[in-house]
């Protein structure tokens, strides 16, 4: 990866508490994909300014760069646990009518990561087949 570094998130399409007394809901999925959406253009902004007010951000670095990936469904093994029908009709809510493949993720994750990318920085990018157009 060149002389610079890149920060990556991935925020899931439902989150849980991770305890198994609480639930998920819809509210609580909100809440973390908009912390981490927020923390990704806070961070992206303070490391420019950072770098910057040190001398380091100049035409010749890459610097420094701060993106979050939102994978939608994905055909994983957290898939396995829901009954057919309802992974049918989750599936027929996507656009593209399919869920995603673990390497089209990792592909913008590894884009993300490589100095081809270093103009790129404080955005979201949505691996999910459409779901939120």
């Amino acid at each position: 990866m060149g002389n610079g570094a890149s920060t990556r998130a991935t925020s899931p399409t439902r989150t849980t508490a991770g305890e198994s007394s609480r639930r998920w809901s819809p509210s609580t999925g909100a809440a973390a994909k908009s912390g981490l959406l927020g923390l990704t253009k806070a961070l992206a902004r303070e490391a420019a300014f950072l770098l910057a007010r040190s001398g380091r951000l100049t035409d010749d670095t890459i610097g420094i760069t701060v993106n979050a990936v939102t994978p939608g469904l994905v055909a994983t093994e957290i898939l396995d646990h829901i009954f057919g029908n309802v992974l049918d009709r989750l599936t027929a809510q996507i656009p593209v009518r399919r869920l995603g493949r673990p390497e089209e993720v990792a592909r913008v994750v590894h884009f993300l990561a490589a100095d081809a990318s270093s103009y790129i920085t404080g955005q979201v990018w949505a691996v999910n087949g459409g779901m939120d157009m």
